[in-house]
């Protein structure tokens, strides 16, 4: 379970040309709706799909997570802490 993540720099120009966005794409590989932002705390809709690597870990895993706006600032690499079971995608294009 990915508890701590930080948010992955250098991504705003990647795409997913299957799902047409990262949060279609997070969607598409969860089987859920986005619902509110995945940050703990936050009571926002989410509408973005943010990168994010793990944290607190060994081992930086990326992933793509559900984000209000506000939650996916461009420049940040602060850890946060995820809503306890918000599901994970993979942060990679699909085929």
């Amino acid at each position: 379970m990915v508890r701590w993540v930080k948010h992955k720099a250098g991504t705003g120009e990647r795409k997913c040309t299957r799902c047409t966005s990262w949060i279609k794409h997070w969607e598409n590989h969860t089987n859920e709706n986005r619902g509110q932002c995945s940050v703990y705390g936050c009571t926002n809709p989410a509408r973005e799909g943010a990168h994010v690597i793990t944290s607190r870990t060994s081992s930086k895993r990326e992933y793509i997570v559900p984000t209000c706006g506000s939650c996916n600032p461009r420049s940040s690499t602060e850890a946060f802490r995820l809503v306890k079971g918000t599901p994970v995608a993979p942060a990679r294009k699909c085929n």
